[in-house]
């Protein structure tokens, strides 16, 4: 296919966990029920430098830092307290490692298996109640790229397009509730009591501002969901007053924040196997919706091309200091001991 679509949220689980299902310990009680949440111990990673072509003494590329596993997943102690650490410094490579791309070399594609492999570990990205509420647009195809890239603004980012192998449209569900039969019963598979699956469908609706009862008449269905979020909004406000009460942003802000999760982890793992990436959120939403038939309850919050450089990788840009981004016990407080990178 051209244009394939990694549905995380619809679609089967891909089997990439390194842990068996059923990680659910008691750890918390309130005044009525009890409420259990997973613990996962993993087991250690080690990493080996793998030469993915061949290589050459000023090509950057020619070695990434590949997880040495066994083909089936590490078995769970159910009993641990704690989570193994793994290895620091490797992530600490691939994290340093990362830049915003800005030439793409036109000439070279990526082999099979690697692409595959990024969206795979892009699905382990954690999102609230586990709802995944995206999908993925995988955009190869010269016919393709070419509508993409009229729907960009700037001529870098039209540019970047045209020459990146694949580049991923991340969209986010607007309207996740109807995904809900799905997350329950993967939560139930998992081991979830049922004190926490019965109340998800409340959580859900609560967090993400997911007010969907008439999917098919989109009118009467947005009108429904303008009065009940204004509705939840009172009395949320009213109640936290006396008790502590989620968020409520609206559906597409919730939506978005869960989205930009997969998409981080998508551009980790690509650096981590040796690929270039570049977060692109120049583009005009109606035209990009028409040349990819995106449903209107899906908004896009970010493009990432991904490919091979050109060039050698460039200095990191540089960051606000720590001090300015990280405070301890009360806002404005810096946080000391902050390494900088």
């Amino acid at each position: 296919m051209n244009i394939s679509i990694m549905s995380f949220a619809h679609g089967s689980r891909l089997d990439v966990r390194q842990c068996e299902r059923g990680p659910w310990n008691s750890v918390r009680k309130n005044r009525t029920k009890l409420i259990q949440y997973p613990v996962i111990k993993h087991s250690p990673i080690k990493w080996s430098a793998v030469p993915t072509r061949a290589s050459t003494s000023d090509d950057h590329t020619n070695i990434v830092t590949t997880p040495v596993t066994s083909s089936k997943p590490q078995p769970l102690d159910s009993t641990a307290k704690t989570v193994e650490p793994l290895d620091g410094e490797a992530f600490t490579r691939v994290v340093l490692a990362r830049r915003t791309e800005r030439v793409f070399d036109s000439t070279r594609s990526i082999p099979n298996g690697v692409l595959e492999k990024c969206l795979g570990l892009a699905a382990r990205a954690p999102t609230s109640f586990n709802m995944q509420p995206y999908v993925a647009i995988v955009v190869d195809s010269a016919e393709k790229k070419l509508e993409l890239s009229k729907a960009m603004l700037g001529e870098g980012n039209i540019q970047q397009i045209l020459a990146a192998p694949v580049s991923v449209v991340f969209c986010a569900n607007n309207s996740c509730m109807s995904l809900l039969p799905k997350v329950v019963q993967m939560a139930k598979e998992d081991g979830a009591p049922e004190a926490f699956t019965s109340v998800l469908p409340l959580y859900v609706g609560l967090f993400s501002g997911g007010f969907n009862f008439l999917p098919k008449i989109p009118i009467i269905n947005s009108i429904i969901s303008f009065f009940a979020r204004i509705i939840r909004k009172v009395a949320l406000a009213i109640a936290g007053i006396f008790v502590p009460v989620p968020p409520t942003p609206a559906p597409e802000t919730w939506s978005h924040k869960n989205t930009t999760f997969p998409a981080t982890v998508f551009m980790l793992a690509a650096t981590a196997l040796g690929l270039a990436t570049r977060a692109m959120e120049g583009f005009h939403p109606p035209r990009l919706r028409r040349a990819l038939g995106i449903p209107s309850n899906y908004s896009i919050p970010v493009i990432v091309s991904v490919g091979y450089s050109v060039d050698p990788p460039a200095a990191g840009s540089q960051r606000l200091p720590p001090e300015e981004l990280f405070y301890t016990n009360h806002f404005g407080t810096p946080f000391q001991g902050v390494p900088v990178y």
